[in-house]
């Protein structure tokens, strides 16, 4: 969300950061698509059961909105960097995050 946030808030002027924000963009839209994927079935049978199900699409709505920003973010690194270099500011970028997510959530099984 933070990097989101920060791609809408100053996009632009990150021209450099751009395939780096891309990169780790895509990968949250993964991410959310497959937990959304999880809780689609719960979501739908809750909705329609109970009608309290409708907060379990929220991350496929997540997932398009990080795609597309994500895809904006590569098409802006694209355009000053070229192909190659985009591409290998998409894979660190998406690594960073992976990094991040198995140091913070998965850190103490990791440590032990």
């Amino acid at each position: 969300m933070v990097l989101l946030l920060i791609w809408l808030a100053a996009g632009r002027r990150l021209r450099s950061a751009a395939g780096f924000l891309g990169g780790a963009l895509l990968s949250g839209s993964a991410a959310a698509l497959l937990l959304g994927l999880f809780l689609f079935l719960l979501a739908t049978l809750g909705l329609a059961l109970m009608l309290t199900g409708a907060l379990g699409y929220m991350p496929l709505l997540t997932a398009f909105v990080y795609y597309r920003q994500g895809y904006a973010a590569l098409r802006l690194a694209l355009s000053r960097f070229g192909r190659a270099a985009t591409i290998a500011m998409a894979l660190v970028g998406s690594l960073i995050v992976a990094i991040l997510y198995l140091g913070l959530f998965r850190g103490p099984w990791l440590w032990k």
